[in-house]
């Protein structure tokens, strides 16, 4: 391989972990308790949560400024002394700024259309997940039914059609085939053409390869 080809290949590594001089800025508008403090942490695919950095809140919407160098794209949360109340975002490309009060519990993110997409899918979901409760309610097996199929297949539409490997992966986790591995393993395969090489897509992928093994050996 020329030694063009190899720089080109570095610069577009670069481009995508989010690297610059002065790192992946993060401006973050908290409102909570003064004194108390907030907190950028990464989120592992199994939920653990690591503290990159923290900040004191000295006061009330000022602005506090964390950096996020060269790193993969993946779940970052908001955490702070105050309370439980936790701001998830992605770090996909360019600067994010985030409003977020602790208080009410909610949270604007600017410069994220990744952490954007995610939110208003998962609220349409929640929007979905309330009608089968009225319709559970109302014994409504049929019309349950239906819905709970459109529920899942939701899923699997939007992770089947995202563009971010950290949307795929949380998605994901809610992905239910059933008994159809067909399906599943088409699936699976396409989403690996799309984010190879994605540390956490990685790790989903040999599971579910090594889960359809299985099912070949065992029939089960």
């Amino acid at each position: 391989m020329g030694k063009t080809i190899i720089y080109i290949l570095i610069a577009l590594n670069f481009l995508a972990s989010g690297c610059s001089d002065g790192g992946q800025k993060i401006a973050v508008y908290p409102k909570m308790g003064i004194g108390e403090k907030i907190y950028l942490n990464t989120v592992t695919i199994d939920g653990e949560y690591k503290k990159k950095d923290s900040a004191l809140v000295l006061e009330n919407g000022k602005e506090i400024v964390f950096r996020i160098y060269c790193a993969e794209q993946q779940i970052y949360a908001l955490s702070s002394s105050f309370n439980n109340f936790t701001v998830f975002f992605i770090n996909d490309q360019g600067s994010k700024t985030i409003h977020a009060d602790f208080f009410a519990r909610t949270y604007q993110v600017k410069g994220s259309p990744a952490t954007n997409s995610l939110i208003l899918f998962q609220r349409k979901q929640a929007g979905m997940l309330k009608m089968i409760g009225q319709l559970l309610k109302r014994k409504d097996s049929i019309g349950t039914a239906r819905l709970r199929q459109q529920y899942n297949q939701n899923y699997i539409n939007y992770a089947d059609t995202v563009r971010n490997p950290v949307s795929f992966a949380i998605v994901n986790d809610k992905v239910d085939f059933g008994t159809d591995y067909k399906g599943l393993e088409k699936f699976i395969n396409k989403a690996n053409h799309k984010f190879k090489g994605h540390s956490q897509f990685d790790w989903i992928y040999m599971n579910a390869l090594g889960y359809l093994k299985k099912v070949e050996v065992t029939g089960k």
